[in-house]
């Protein structure tokens, strides 16, 4: 699949297994970001179509990045906020911020990739 994705994770493990599970998935170009930063310059850089994207970042809130990366001109992607700390005024906090979808984060990585493949079904 030629579908862009960019993991933004400060856990390099997480990070690691949500990319191989996607590529697992027939994705072929998954990229990862640590920092809310990296993030944010890469998804203006390689123009994603979706951000699968932590809350707690070591530099930003997830957030923030998430209404950063929204406001990029010419950007048009899909931001799922995946996290392992998240409630109902998390939720609509995400949805605020402009995410698309939300998942926890799991030892089983299969729900998320479902959601991926349908925010990204043409």
């Amino acid at each position: 699949m030629n579908k862009k994705i960019l993991v933004v994770d400060d856990n390099e493990l997480y990070r690691h297994c949500v990319v191989k599970s996607l590529e697992r998935q027939g994705y072929k170009n998954v990229i990862g970001a640590e920092t809310g930063k990296e993030g944010i310059e890469k998804a203006g850089m390689e123009k994603p179509d979706l951000v699968i994207l932590d809350v707690i970042l070591p530099d930003l809130n997830g957030l923030e990045v998430c209404r950063q990366i929204k406001e990029i001109k010419g950007l048009k992607v899909k931001v799922v906020v995946n996290t392992g700390y998240i409630d109902a005024a998390d939720i609509g906090k995400a949805l605020t911020a402009g995410a698309d979808n939300f998942v926890s984060k799991a030892v089983d990585l299969s729900s998320l990739c479902k959601l991926v493949k349908k925010l990204l079904k043409p």
